[in-house]
C-alpha cells in the first residue's frame, strides 16, 4: 500500500516537470526510496520540496497542485498508518506529554501533520483563486486526513468526519512542546476555515467551537503574527453579518483596535490594512476604511483597497457615484493584466463581487440607474485584453436584482434610449422560491445568514409535478405581470440582453419569452458577431455511452430536417464518438451548427472543470471546451442537449460567470443549454422544434422562443406541430404514447437557455 501511494505521488508530481525539473527530479528520488524502505527521515525535506513545487505551477495549472497535494498527502498518511496501533484504533487517544517520546507515536503523527499542512496550503491558494468549494474539501481533509470527500453524484465518500479529535491532539500535542511552525499551522487553519465558511455558509457552530477550542493557542500583542491577527479578522467577518450579534464581536473588536495601535506604531503596513479594513466593515464605519486606504498596504492587497475606497464613498452623506466608474475601470485593467485567461479572470471577478455590488446599491439608493446599468454591464462583458471598459449603447438590457430588496426583484430596463427601474413586491421569500426550486432540481441552496436554508438536503428525488408551482410562485416574486406592463411599451421586435446581478440559475428569460412579445438571451460578451444566414453544415455527436435511448429520434428528426433543406452535415454516435475526435471537429471553422446529445454535469466546486461526456469515458471540460473554439469571422450555433449544460455557479452573491454555457459563449459562438437535469424526450422535442424555427430562417432566441411556447401548450400541440416535419418520424409515435407524461409543464418546457 505505502510504495502504490509513492508511484502514484511520484507520477502526479511529475506533471510539474516543466515548471520546477530539478525540485520534480529531486522529490521523485525520495519518494522512490521512501516507497522502498518507508523511512521518515526525509519528511521534513520532501514536504518543502512539495511546496516549492506547487509554488512554481502558475494558477491555471492550480489542478496540478491540487492532484499534487492529494495524492502526496495519501501517501504520507499511508506511511503514518502503518503505526497506527499506538492509538489503539482511535479509541479514547488524549495527548501525554511522555507519547512524544515514544516513537511510534512520532511515526504516526509526522507524516499526518505534513499532509495535513500541504491540504492548508492548497485550501489558502484555492480560496484565492476563487474556488470556495474546492477549498472547503482541502480544509476538510486538513482536519482529518483519513476522510474520504462525499460525492453526491456517485453516493461515495464520507458524510461525516470522524478522526478531528485525534489529529488535533497530535497538532496540539507538538505546540505544547513548542513547535511554533505547528502552532502557526493549527491557528492558519483556523483563519482560513472562517474565511472559507463565511461563503459556503456553516451549520451547527462550527465556526464558534473552532474559534473557542483554538483560541487559546492565539498570540496578542507584539508576539502576534500575521496568523494571529487573521484569526480575529476572518472570524469577525464570519459573524458581522449575524442577524443575532455574536457574543464575542465586542471581544475581537476590542482586541483588534487595540493590535492596530500597536502595528500602526511599527509601521506594519499591511497588519494596520488588514485590521481596519474588517472593522471598516464590522462597525460600518469610514473612520476606519479612511485608516485601511491611509496604510498604504503591499500590492497583494491591491483588490481590497478599491474596495475600501469604495465603501468610503459609499458611506458618505453625499456620495460622488461618478467615482465608481473610476475605480471599476482602474479595477478591471489591474485585474486584466494579472488574468490573461478568461477563466482565472471571471472566477476573480466572481469572488470579488462585493465591490460591484456595494458600488450598484449605492447608485440605486441614489436613483443613479444609468450608472448603475453601466458599471453592472462593463464588469460582466470586460475580457482579457480589452483597454477599456465596454458601454451598453445600442443594446436593449434587462437587469436582474434578486437580492435587493426583501420583497422581491429589481429590474433595471433599458430600451437603447432610458433606463426604467421597477421592484416588485410579493408576499414570498427568495428562501420560498428557492426552497421550491431545490424540490424540483433535487438541490440544496443555502442562503448565508438565514439559518433554515443553511441544513444540508440529502433527498435526491426530482419533483417535475412542482414546477408549475415554482413557475408561478417566482413569477409572483419577480412581478412579472408588472415587468410586461413595462415590456408592453417597448418595440415589440425588441431582442433584450439579459444579466442578473445575483445569479440564481432561475428561469427568467424563459418566463418573460412566454409572456411577451420580445426575445431573450443571456448576456455574454460586448461583441456579437453576425449569426451565419444559412446553416450549410452541420455537426451531430450523439449518445457516446449508449445509455441516451431517446437520442436515436432525435437524431432522426435532425438529421430529416437537414437533408430536406439540403444541408450537411457529419454523424457520430456509441462507440466512434471519441475526445479527440471530437476537440477536432469542435475547432473545426467549417460547422455553423455543433449539436451534442450526451451527459452533462455541472461541478459546483470547480466549475471549470464542468463536464461534457462526449465519449464513454473520457468526458471534455468546460475549460478544454472554452480554449478551442475556432476564431471566425461568423457566429456558430452550439447546441447542447446536456443536463445543467446552462447551469452557472451562485457563489459570491455575483453574476453567472462559471458554467458549461456561459464559459465557453463569446462573439463566435452562442450557446443553448439546459438549466436543470433533463428529460431525454422533452429535451429531444425543444430540440427539434428549435432546429425547425432556426431552419425557417429564424433567430435562435425567437426559435428557442416559439418551440417552448409549443411545448406549453401541451402534447397534443407537440405531436401536431412534430408531425408536420414529417408525421412518419419515431419520435412522433414516441410523444403520442407519452400521454402521461405532460410535456407542458415547465420542468420540461422552459429548460432551455441561450447564452450570447
Amino acid at each position: 500500500m505505502i510504495r502504490e501511494s509513492f508511484l502514484k505521488a511520484t507520477e502526479t508530481v511529475n506533471q510539474a516537470i516543466f515548471y520546477a525539473p530539478d525540485d520534480v527530479n529531486e522529490l521523485k528520488k525520495y519518494f522512490h526510496r521512501v516507497g522502498i524502505d518507508h523511512s521518515q527521515k526525509n519528511l521534513l525535506k520532501m514536504f518543502r520540496l512539495c511546496i516549492r513545487i506547487t509554488q512554481s505551477l502558475p494558477d491555471e495549472k492550480y489542478y496540478i497542485h491540487k492532484n499534487i497535494v492529494y495524492d502526496v498527502s495519501n501517501a504520507y498518511v499511508a506511511l503514518g498508518k502503518k503505526h497506527k496501533k499506538v492509538i489503539k484504533q482511535n479509541v479514547g487517544f488524549a495527548f501525554k506529554k511522555e507519547h512524544f517520546t515514544f516513537k511510534k507515536y512520532v511515526q504516526f503523527g509526522d507524516p499526518h501533520l505534513f499532509a495535513i499542512a500541504l491540504y492548508i496550503n492548497l485550501a489558502a491558494r484555492l480560496e484565492d483563486i476563487g474556488l470556495p468549494g474546492e477549498a472547503f474539501n482541502a480544509i476538510v481533509k486538513s482536519l482529518d486526513p483519513w476522510v474520504e470527500v462525499y460525492d453526491k453524484d456517485t453516493g461515495k465518500g464520507d458524510l461525516k468526519t470522524k478522526n478531528i479529535d485525534l489529529f488535533d491532539e497530535f497538532l496540539i500535542g507538538t505546540i505544547m512542546l513548542g513547535v511554533e511552525g505547528n502552532r502557526q499551522t493549527l491557528i492558519g487553519r483556523a483563519a482560513t476555515s472562517f474565511r472559507n465558511l463565511s461563503v459556503v455558509g456553516h451549520v451547527n457552530n462550527d465556526a464558534l467551537n473552532m474559534f473557542l477550542k483554538y483560541k487559546k493557542f492565539v498570540k496578542h500583542g507584539e508576539d502576534a503574527i500575521y496568523e494571529d491577527i487573521r484569526f480575529y479578522t476572518t472570524y469577525l467577518e464570519l459573524i458581522m453579518g449575524e442577524k443575532t450579534k455574536n457574543e464575542n464581536f465586542d471581544e475581537i473588536v476590542s482586541y483588534l483596535e487595540g493590535q492596530f495601535n500597536l502595528e500602526f506604531l511599527r509601521n506594519s503596513h499591511d497588519k494596520c490594512f488588514i485590521i481596519a479594513s474588517v472593522l471598516a466593515k464590522a462597525l460600518d464605519s469610514t473612520e476606519w476604511s479612511e485608516h485601511a486606504v491611509s496604510s498604504s498596504p503591499s500590492v497583494s492587497f491591491w483588490a481590497e483597497l478599491f474596495y475600501m475606497q469604495a465603501f468610503t464613498i459609499s458611506r458618505s452623506s453625499n456620495p460622488d457615484v461618478e467615482e465608481y466608474w473610476r475605480l471599476l475601470r482602474g479595477f478591471l485593467l489591474h485585474a486584466g493584466n494579472i488574468h490573461s485567461d478568461r477563466m482565472l479572470l471571471d472566477l476573480f471577478k466572481q469572488k470579488n463581487s462585493g465591490f460591484l455590488n456595494m458600488m450598484v446599491a449605492s447608485c440605486l439608493h441614489n436613483k443613479e440607474y444609468q450608472l448603475a446599468l453601466e458599471l453592472i454591464y462593463a464588469w460582466w462583458v470586460y475580457k482579457p485584453g480589452d483597454t477599456g471598459l465596454q458601454n451598453v449603447e445600442g443594446k436593449a438590457m434587462i437587469i436582474a436584482i434578486p437580492n435587493f430588496h426583501s420583497e422581491g426583484y429589481f429590474f433595471l430596463i433599458y430600451d437603447k434610449e432610458k433606463v426604467r427601474a421597477l421592484a416588485s413586491k410579493s408576499s414570498k421569500k427568495l428562501s420560498d422560491i428557492l426552497e421550491i426550486k431545490d424540490n424540483i432540481e433535487a438541490g440544496w441552496t443555502a442562503i448565508l445568514n438565514e439559518e433554515d436554508t443553511l441544513t444540508p438536503k440529502e433527498e435526491n428525488r426530482i419533483h417535475i409535478d412542482e414546477s408549475s408551482e415554482y413557475i408561478n410562485s417566482l413569477s409572483d416574486f419577480a412581478g412579472v405581470s408588472e415587468l410586461n406592463k413595462v415590456l408592453s411599451k417597448i418595440k415589440e421586435e425588441t431582442h433584450f440582453e439579459y444579466i442578473e446581478l445575483t445569479w440564481t440559475n432561475f428561469p427568467i428569460p424563459e418566463i418573460l419569452s412566454n409572456t411577451t412579445k420580445h426575445t431573450y438571451s443571456i448576456s455574454v460578451d460586448s461583441v456579437r458577431l453576425p449569426a451565419p444566414k444559412e446553416i450549410k453544415k452541420v455537426l451531430i455527436w450523439s449518445d457516446p455511452d449508449g445509455t441516451l435511448l431517446t437520442s436515436v429520434f432525435e437524431a432522426e428528426a435532425i438529421k430529416y430536417l437537414l437533408s430536406s433543406k439540403k444541408i450537411e452535415f457529419e454523424f457520430y454516435e456509441g462507440e466512434n464518438c471519441t475526445k479527440n475526435l471530437f476537440l477536432e471537429k469542435y475547432s473545426d471553422p467549417e460547422f455553423d451548427m455543433i449539436w451534442v446529445i450526451s451527459h452533462g454535469e455541472f461541478n459546483s466546486d470547480n466549475p471549470p472543470f464542468s463536464k461534457l461526456y462526449v465519449s464513454e469515458n473520457d468526458p471534455v471540460t468546460t475549460w478544454e471546451l472554452k480554449k478551442s473554439v475556432p476564431i471566425t469571422n461568423k457566429r456558430r450555433y452550439l447546441i447542447l442537449n446536456a443536463c445543467q449544460s446552462g447551469t452557472a455557479g451562485v457563489r459570491f452573491n455575483s453574476m453567472g460567470f462559471m458554467g458549461i454555457g456561459p464559459s465557453i459563449t463569446n462573439e463566435f459562438q452562442s450557446v443553448l443549454g439546459h438549466l436543470w437535469y433533463v428529460d431525454t424526450l422533452a429535451s429531444a422535442v425543444l430540440g427539434i422544434l428549435t432546429l425547425q424555427a432556426i431552419l425557417e430562417g429564424n433567430t435562435m432566441a425567437f426559435s428557442l422562443k416559439q418551440a417552448s411556447k409549443i411545448m406549453c401548450e401541451g402534447n397534443r400541440a407537440i405531436e401536431g406541430n412534430l408531425s408536420k416535419i414529417n408525421g412518419d418520424l419515431q419520435i412522433v409515435d414516441r410523444v403520442k404514447n407519452s400521454m402521461s407524461k405532460d410535456l407542458s409543464l415547465p420542468f420540461y418546457s422552459m429548460s432551455g437557455l441561450l447564452f450570447g
